[in-house]
């Protein structure tokens, strides 16, 4: 089962995923260029129907915008820091 928390002290209102034994989905990352990787601090996990799950370094609305529109997805965001 996947914990899902929010830190008392996160400076993000979006909920936290401890990734340390997240099973990844490896086929996700063939959706992106490295430089979008690179360029936005995330992780795609995993995309359910049209749901993507993602990791964000530092999570904002233009981040997620970006993101939806490379990918044709809609985004859910987790903070992982």
């Amino acid at each position: 089962m996947k914990q899902i928390r929010i830190p008392q002290y996160s400076q993000y209102p979006i909920p936290y995923l401890d990734i340390d034994n997240y099973e990844f989905d490896e086929n996700i990352f063939q959706t992106f260029t490295k430089k979008e990787l690179i360029n936005y601090e995330f992780i795609p996990l995993d995309q359910y129907h049209t749901i993507l799950t993602v990791c964000v370094c530092k999570p904002s609305l233009k981040v997620s915008s970006d993101i939806a529109f490379a990918s044709l997805y809609h985004v859910k965001n987790f903070n992982s820091v």
